[in-house]
C-alpha cells in the first residue's frame, strides 16, 4: 500500500483531499460493474501448502507459533493470536520498501533484512509473512490483492483471506491494517461480502486503535474492492517460486487479456464461484 496521496485533514486523513477523483467517483464505478459473471467455464483450483513440511516448521519456530501448533483449535482465537505476533514483529519505522526487493528470500528471514537495510516492510511481504504463518500452523490461507478500477494507479492494498473451519467460509484478517472486518451483527466478513455491503450501502464495521485512520481506511476500501488477484499457488514461499501464476478476479464486463511479465503469469476470470463458492452468487 502506497500513502502518497494521505492527507491530514483535522483529526483524520483524507484521501481524496488534494486529487481530481472523489469518493462518490469509485462508488460509482463500483456499483457500475456490481456483477460477477455465473460462467464456470474456466475452473481454478488454489493450491494451499502442508504445514508438516520442514519449512513449515521452521516457519513456526521462527516466529514462535509451535505453542499454538500444539493446541487443537484452528478457529478465529488463533488466527487473532497469529496476527498479533506478526502486527508486533513487523510494526517497525524504515525506508520506503520497493514492492519485490525481497521476493527470492527465505520468507523467515525477511524481517531481519529489511530491519539490516533500514526498511519498513509494505503491506504486501506484511500479508506474506502473516499468511506463511497461518499456512505452517495448518490453516488454509491465502494473499490476496485489492485494486481499483484503475489500471495504471499502482496503488493497492494486499490481506490475508483465511478459513475458519468452524464457521466453514473464509474471512479477511488484515495484518497491514491491524484488523477484521465485520456486519453489524458482529459476523466475520470475507471480500466479496464487504465488496457487496459497499455496493448495497450497509457499512462494513472494524475497530481501529488509532481513530485518526478511519476515514482514510473508509475511504481506501471503496477504492480497493473494484478487482482482485489471488495466488494460485500458496505456498509458504509462494513469491520464491521461478513461476508465479496469478487469477485476476474482474466483474463482469471488465475485461483484461491474459499476460506474462516476468515470473508472474496473470490469467483473469470473470467468476466468483473460484474463490468463495456457490452460496454467493
Amino acid at each position: 500500500m502506497e500513502e502518497k496521496n494521505q492527507r491530514n485533514h483535522g483529526n483524520t486523513f483524507d484521501l481524496y483531499e488534494k486529487i481530481d477523483v472523489s469518493h462518490e467517483d469509485d462508488l460509482y464505478f463500483l456499483r457500475k460493474y456490481a456483477l460477477y459473471s455465473k460462467e464456470t467455464t474456466n475452473a481454478y483450483s488454489l493450491f494451499y501448502d502442508n504445514k508438516d513440511s520442514s519449512l513449515a516448521a521452521a516457519v513456526r519456530k521462527r516466529y514462535g507459533l509451535e505453542t499454538i501448533f500444539s493446541m487443537q483449535g484452528r478457529g478465529i482465537k488463533e488466527v487473532a493470536a497469529i496476527k498479533q505476533i506478526a502486527v508486533d514483529l513487523m510494526e517497525f519505522k524504515g525506508k520506503e520498501l520497493g514492492e519485490k526487493r525481497y521476493d527470492n528470500c527465505g520468507v523467515t528471514s525477511i524481517i531481519d533484512l529489511a530491519k539490516a537495510e533500514g526498511f519498513s516492510l509494505n503491506c504486501r511481504y506484511k500479508t506474506y509473512i502473516f499468511t506463511a504463518m497461518l499456512l505452517a500452523v495448518g490453516f488454509k490461507a491465502r494473499m490476496v490483492k485489492c485494486l481499483s478500477m484503475d489500471l495504471r494507479y499502482r496503488d493497492c492494498h494486499w490481506v490475508t483471506e483465511v478459513f475458519i473451519e468452524d464457521e466453514e467460509k473464509w474471512i479477511v484478517a488484515d495484518a497491514a491494517f491491524d484488523l477484521f472486518y465485520f456486519d453489524k451483527c458482529g459476523n466475520l466478513l470475507n471480500l466479496y461480502e464487504m465488496r457487496e455491503k459497499t455496493i448495497n450501502g450497509n457499512a462494513f464495521r472494524f475497530v481501529l486503535k488509532n481513530k485518526e485512520n478511519l476515514l482514510y481506511v473508509e475511504q481506501y476500501w471503496v477504492k480497493s474492492l473494484f478487482r482482485f488477484q489471488f495466488l494460485l499457488n500458496n505456498r509458504i514461499e509462494s513469491f520464491a517460486l521461478s513461476k508465479v501464476d496469478v487469477v485476476g478476479l474482474n466483474p463482469k464486463g471488465f475485461v483484461m487479456q491474459n499476460k506474462v511479465v516476468g515470473k508472474f503469469n496473470y490469467i483473469y476470470t470473470e467468476s466468483q464461484r473460484n474463490f468463495w463458492g456457490e452460496t454467493l452468487c
